[in-house]
């Protein structure tokens, strides 16, 4: 069996069992597919620094593994930061290790609590659902559960969740999400191929979505328009 084949059929016990071999872990603290457990109040700066240092190294010696470490990491980084602000934040700036993926594993362990945590989901299913309040986190995973959805549709749920939230028009919301990215995609193209790219990938399919909603949509989605417009002119 090659590497990559053995990374691929890993089971959750087994990465469990893999990083908590190689990680040093505080007495009454536990390891779990969901994160850390009983981290002590009376750990020392050096202590909470390690932990979260050799969490860190096994995440980037084992990606396979990274659901387990992403719960683990995000739970020592936000227990050592708690116990000791930023002594502890200054001291991990140091390390080198990517500051978006502790940022990321650190706000995910903070919101959604490990009551709510489930053993069901990817890691990357929470981080969707992170930003809402927690009746509306179990609700989210519970369906994303029972309908087996992706990681991608269950974005697009919790958006059309924020947008009605918001009084928008889930349909119109998707339409928005769709002219930033397209905007996005335009910055990206050259200079001279900018003018085709805008009506191909911005006005045709702005205005095929307006056309479905009627006057006052299509008014809102010009002005949608003009601001990415003038978006994209800054970058050209």
């Amino acid at each position: 069996m090659t590497d990559a084949a053995a990374h691929t059929t890993i089971t959750v016990a087994e990465a469990v069992v893999l990083a908590a071999s190689a990680i040093h872990l505080p007495d009454g603290a536990t390891l779990t597919p969901l994160g850390i457990t009983g981290l002590p109040d009376g750990m020392t700066l050096e202590d909470t620094l390690a932990l979260t240092r050799d969490l860190l190294s096994e995440f980037n010696a084992h990606m396979q593994i990274g659901n387990v470490l992403m719960w683990a990491v995000g739970d020592a980084y936000a227990h050592g930061e708690r116990l000791h602000g930023e002594d502890f934040e200054e001291a991990m700036a140091s390390t080198g290790y990517a500051p978006q993926t502790i940022s990321n594993a650190v706000w995910v362990a903070r919101k959604v609590a490990h009551r709510d945590r489930r053993g069901d989901l990817s890691w990357t299913h929470h981080e969707c659902i992170a930003s809402l309040k927690p009746e509306h986190q179990r609700t989210m995973l519970a369906r994303a559960a029972e309908e087996e959805l992706s990681t991608r549709d269950l974005a697009d749920q919790v958006r059309a969740y924020k947008d009605r939230q918001m009084g928008i028009d889930p349909d119109v919301g998707r339409a928005r999400r769709s002219l930033v990215k397209a905007a996005e995609d335009v910055r990206a193209v050259e200079p001279e191929n900018w003018v085709r790219e805008l009506i191909g990938t911005l006005l045709f399919p702005l205005r095929a979505e307006a056309d479905k909603h009627g006057e006052g949509a299509w008014r809102r989605f010009l002005l949608e328009l003009r601001v990415r417009i003038e978006d994209l002119l800054k970058g050209v």
